[in-house]
């Protein structure tokens, strides 16, 4: 929690009284001078890294909320609540540069430490609202810890029950500091300290990590990836453009909630907002704005150089980006559920609020004329194949949906083992086969090759409130995204899990709702995945590394 904009043993508000963010900062640390003059050590750089207390769960923090009662939004996460007495370790590597068991006076003490990372970046910990408790006594100012050092116990201050305040900075080695700001605290020298840390843990891997982006805000709704490797986030009525290195390029407040975007041939940004307009921009500068001739319901599709979208009786109708009307499909059903593209066509599977209406399932061609539909026995699930063709999945058969002859002609497939629950995603991977994911008592991953056989089966491990997002490598490898943040890299022969890293969903309500994963080959040939776990950082490893095998080579088969 943290005492509002305190200080040692007194209270200040900086930011709201002179606002800014280079000034406010500049205060805090000028009023953070150090207790007494002290030496540099050097305590090494971090080589290891983890959390200061034990049973911090994915998702439900509270950094960044806005509390009336303080006047500011959190700049750290509470956690360890009424664990009294328990042990605080340092995240890493560092040298204590505050402790004061008094530091917070009644809401108790405060322990700073600095730690150096590779590449030189110096962040600093911050452990407030902490006691000496027994054998757990605070460290001496200018003493070097290691990683899991304890600095103190979780302590009980007098404003809330017996937790942690743990922090972040880039600031602010001499003081606790506010506890809370008026401002976005990632715009002001804070980072979310659960996000830095697996981040950190990733970036740690011996040659797995190859660059990372951070984005200042939580996107709604999934990220556009810019052909020079930025990002483009939507955050509300937010648009922001994100460098490759991180950077804040641009950002926009549009009209109203952003429902979706996408990005046009010509790199340009097209954004459909929740006020129903369309609107164009090229590098945070408006082009265009038009204003549909019909209500649409949420994100834009590309086809073909057409922008579609679903209208409130669940046609699709295509524009031109210009916003000239193109075409428009008969009302597809009840409810639209799987919407996929595949080269030149999208598929539309629905899903009805009612039992007595039947499921249905379109395949929309770039004109928007319907070329295929069925109306399966259950709602259905599909994949993209390679080449314009589609794999359904109805209940417990999977179908192959070939075009032959310019006809669509559908060929079951197999018969999964299990009728498959609520949780469920389907992949092409490449060679004709496709991977099958469902979630019942396990989650549970299936392999059919092109003639139906199956080639093998694994389970993925953790809880799948949600299907993960699954990629297919060059052939050797497959990668599967969990909603729970984990990163799996699988062999493709035998569906052996190989390696795996973990990346933080957080939010105060842990609903992961723009995740991302795609694979792709770097200048030098490397196979590259992009993962997102849909909350502040999007990162890019290394496939292979990840796995643990030679760049190339892939894992031996079962004999």
């Amino acid at each position: 929690m943290a005492v509002p904009f305190q200080g040692r043993g007194c209270r200040w508000r900086v930011a709201v009284a002179w606002g800014g963010m280079a000034v406010g900062v500049a205060l805090l640390m000028a009023l953070s001078a150090p207790a007494a003059a002290q030496t540099p050590v050097d305590c090494g750089v971090v080589e290891t890294i983890g959390l200061p207390v034990t049973g911090i769960r994915q998702g439900g923090d509270d950094f960044g909320i806005y509390r009336a009662k303080f006047g500011g939004l959190h700049t750290a996460v509470d956690v360890a609540f009424y664990d009294y007495g328990f042990p605080v370790r340092a995240m890493a590597r560092g040298r204590v540069t505050y402790a004061d068991v008094d530091g917070w006076d009644t809401e108790k003490g405060v322990v700073i430490v600095e730690h150096v990372f590779p590449g030189g970046e110096v962040y600093y910990s911050v452990y407030g609202h902490m006691e000496s408790f027994g054998d757990y006594f605070f460290p001496g100012v200018g003493q070097c810890v290691e990683a899991g050092a304890i600095l103190g116990a979780v302590g009980d201050p007098s404003l809330s029950a017996p937790h942690l305040h743990f922090e972040v900075r880039t600031f602010g080695p001499n003081d606790g500091g506010p506890g809370y700001w008026d401002t976005n605290p990632l715009e002001a020298g804070w980072l979310h300290p659960l996000d830095f840390i697996r981040l950190w843990q990733i970036r740690l891997l011996d040659g797995v990590y190859v660059s990372h982006v951070t984005a200042p805000h939580v996107p709604s709704v999934p990220p556009l990836v810019t052909a020079e490797g930025g990002l483009v986030l939507a955050a509300g009525t937010l648009l922001e453009g994100i460098g490759p290195d991180g950077s804040l390029r641009w950002r926009m407040e549009l009209s109203s909630t952003v429902a979706g975007i996408v990005l046009l041939a010509d790199g340009r940004i097209l954004a459909h907002t929740a006020d129903n307009s369309v609107q164009i921009l090229r590098d945070g500068r408006y082009e265009a704005l038009w204003l549909p001739d019909r209500p649409l319901v949420g994100a834009p599709l590309l086809l073909d150089g057409a922008v579609a979208f679903f209208t409130e009786d669940n046609a699709l109708i295509g524009y031109t980006p210009a916003g000239d009307p193109l075409w428009i499909t008969p009302p597809l059903g009840d409810r639209v559920g799987d919407v996929l593209t595949s080269l030149d066509r999208v598929a539309v599977g629905t899903r009805p609020r009612l039992a007595e209406v039947t499921p249905a399932w379109h395949v929309v061609g770039p004109g928007g004329q319907l070329l295929y539909q069925v109306a399966p026995a259950n709602p259905p699930l599909a994949a993209p194949g390679p080449d314009g063709d589609f794999f359904l999945l109805d209940g417990a058969i999977l179908y192959h949906i070939a075009l032959e002859d310019g006809v669509f002609t559908p060929a079951a497939l197999a018969r999964l083992p299990i009728t498959p629950g609520l949780s469920t995603a389907l992949l092409a991977d490449g060679s004709g086969g496709v991977l099958v994911f469902t979630a019942l008592d396990e989650a549970y991953l299936y392999a059919y090759d092109s003639s139906g056989e199956l080639r093998w089966q694994t389970t993925l491990p953790g809880m799948h409130r949600q299907p993960p997002r699954l990629a297919a490598g060059d052939g050797c490898l497959l990668y599967a995204g969990a909603v729970d943040g984990t990163l799996y890299a699988l062999s493709a022969a035998e569906g052996t899990i190989l390696g795996q890293a973990q990346l933080y969903t957080g939010g105060w309500r842990g609903q992961p709702n723009a995740r991302l994963l795609d694979v792709f080959a770097d200048a030098d040939g490397r196979e590259l995945v992009r993962f997102g776990a849909g909350f502040l950082s999007l990162i890019t490893l290394d496939g292979y590394a990840l796995a643990g095998v030679e760049s190339g080579e892939c894992p031996a088969l079962s004999s």
